[in-house]
């Protein structure tokens, strides 16, 4: 699988969000929340948001680089068929600090594939 983040694999359909925000399954930890839900497809859908309270854009746009690149990173061990948003608290994390934050939020939901399943 590409570790590349092709359009397919994106969520951004106005209604589409707006559906999984009304209706997803919701977890949180420090300064990250996911939510998931069954999309019905063969591919996994993603998008990112960040809170209010960032510096200013150069910060936005970093730390929305670093939640893709850890998407990226993860996605090849994901169950299959579910839709993605990462909403992002404001303040200053680190790569290591996102990266821990996201596989415990994977974790607790249970979208990790299991050794055998693959």
């Amino acid at each position: 699988m590409k570790k590349s983040l092709t359009k397919v694999e994106r969520l951004h359909r106005r209604c589409d969000i707006i559906n999984l925000l009304q209706s997803a399954h919701r977890i949180g930890t420090r300064g990250l929340t996911l939510l998931f839900k069954e999309n019905g497809k063969i591919k996994n859908r993603v998008a990112f948001f960040l809170k209010k309270g960032f510096k200013n854009a150069v910060s936005r746009n970093r730390h929305k680089r670093i939640l893709r690149a850890i998407y990226r990173e993860y996605k090849n061990i994901l169950s299959q068929g579910f839709d993605f948003i990462f909403i992002l608290s404001s303040g200053e994390y680190t790569y290591a600090q996102l990266s821990e934050y996201v596989l415990r939020l994977l974790k607790r939901g249970s979208l990790l594939v299991e050794k055998g399943e693959e």
